[in-house]
């Protein structure tokens, strides 16, 4: 995704230039979660995580749902370490731009979907490939950049179904979300 003809005016606030792109503003400031926030609602219901909240004002999720916060001192690479998050428990786990910023990505998705009750939805938003801004030669709080067919594809390796994978959107990120299939026996 690209501006169409950009205007001239190199001081309008509402955009920002990076390596020779404009980007909107917006895309600096968070959070993030607020550009998917309808559609997160559709898919997560129920008891559920938040991953990444940010801060407390940005979490848009009922009062029963579990915050767990890198800021904050969670190790949310490993939530099933940490106190009363029970394997198999909860209907959702959301989280937006947090999963980037983990040391190992594969290990913690793994980590949170077994937290799912079989049923349970898992709902990431992340960061697009196609910003420059966000790949981690350029923003050192990122460790990953993420493709959408990358992130899907260990999604199904995890017994994770009917998989939806989004395109780039106007904040440059992206969401993939999936259910959790019953555990196969045998």
């Amino acid at each position: 995704m690209q501006i169409i003809a950009p205007r001239r005016d190199a001081h309008d606030p509402r955009y920002f230039e990076y390596k020779g792109v404009r980007y909107p503003d917006f895309c600096r400031r968070g959070p993030a979660s607020r550009f998917i926030r309808e559609f997160a609602l559709e898919f997560c219901q129920g008891r559920g995580i938040n991953i990444g909240y940010g801060r407390l004002d940005w979490n848009f999720f009922p009062a029963n749902t579990v915050l767990l916060d890198i800021s904050t001192g969670h190790d949310c690479n490993r939530i099933t370490r940490i106190e009363g998050i029970e394997r198999e428990s909860f209907d959702f786990i959301f989280s937006s731009h947090t999963l980037e910023h983990l040391d190992d990505w594969k290990t913690s998705l793994a980590d949170w979907v077994q937290c799912l009750r079989p049923g349970g939805s898992l709902f990431l938003y992340l960061p697009h490939p196609s910003m420059e801004y966000w790949q981690p030669q350029n923003n050192t709080k990122h460790k990953h950049i993420l493709v959408p067919e990358l992130v899907s594809g260990y999604l199904q390796s995890l017994n994770m179904g009917d998989i939806l994978c989004s395109g780039v959107d106007l904040y440059y990120s992206f969401c993939v979300t999936g259910v959790r299939c019953p555990i196969r026996v045998g």
